[in-house]
């Protein structure tokens, strides 16, 4: 639609950490009329940036809001090894008699 109208994404800014982790950023698309700055949430306007490769700033206390730690990710291992072993040893299904 962006094209449509004769606009460019050129990229996404997110440029806060709000309430209940929400995340506010600015679009900025170029017009035949010059560089508009959109208010967005990045969740919503994401998917429009691969086709343009526009890119995403983040600024520093949004990255570190948004931060994954070692031990996050150390829990979400073994959560999925523990998964993939319990549907390895799912019950066979018993026959009709």
């Amino acid at each position: 639609m962006i094209q449509a109208l004769g606009g460019r994404v050129l990229g996404l800014s997110i440029d806060a950490v709000a309430h209940d982790r929400i995340f506010p950023g600015h679009l900025s698309v170029r017009s035949p009329g010059g560089v508009v700055q959109l208010e967005v949430r990045p969740q919503d306007s994401i998917s429009l940036l691969p086709d343009a490769h526009a890119p995403i700033f983040a600024r520093p206390e949004v990255l570190d809001a948004a931060a994954v730690s070692i031990g996050d990710l150390k829990s979400a291992r073994e959560m999925n090894r523990a998964r993939s072993i319990s549907r390895a040893a799912a019950p066979t299904p018993i026959l009709k008699i």
